[in-house]
């Protein structure tokens, strides 16, 4: 399936916000993410007025509409030569290896234009689907932080996956 990134505009956050409040999706994230429309609306204010010294956001669009969302954070201080990456696609996407193209687009954005050497990602180790966009795009799994999370009265493993420049 074909996709574009774009920047944000903040005309996306109605888009945004009803593919990505989906339970399939915001089971996977971290707390706090879309959980309103005025969330997502301030996300998108937020995502289309960045300088892009410090994040890329791109939507991922797929036959003129939004289908998900990938962007790349720089981090700061002694961590100030990685960056996180992190990503979703809406439910009728999955299974066309949009997520990995994505990530690997972005994270080739992020090596050219900031200087970083690593690009990390932390997914939920119960995700498969997510463990399998990273080691498509290249990324190594580092290690494995067992009952690190807690979110919603229960302790979840998560991973630590890379990619080195």
């Amino acid at each position: 399936m074909e996709f574009t990134l774009r920047k944000y505009q903040p005309d996306d956050a109605q888009a945004f916000f009803a593919l990505g409040s989906d339970a399939r999706i915001t089971a996977n994230m971290r707390e706090g993410f879309c959980t309103s429309f005025d969330a997502c609306q301030a996300l998108m204010i937020d995502f289309s007025a960045q300088d892009e010294s410090r994040q890329l956001c791109r939507a991922i669009i797929v036959d003129g509409k939004l289908a998900g969302s990938v962007g790349i954070f720089k981090q700061e201080g002694a961590f100030e030569k990685s960056a996180e990456v992190a990503y979703w696609v809406g439910v009728e996407y999955w299974g066309n290896g949009i997520a990995c193209r994505a990530v690997e687009q972005i994270c080739q954005l992020a090596f050219a234009k900031w200087d970083i050497v690593r690009v990390f990602a932390e997914p939920y180790a119960h995700n498969a689907p997510s463990r399998r966009v990273l080691e498509k795009a290249g990324f190594v799994l580092e290690g494995t932080l067992q009952k690190a999370l807690y979110r919603n009265g229960s302790l979840y493993d998560y991973c630590i996956y890379a990619l080195v420049k």
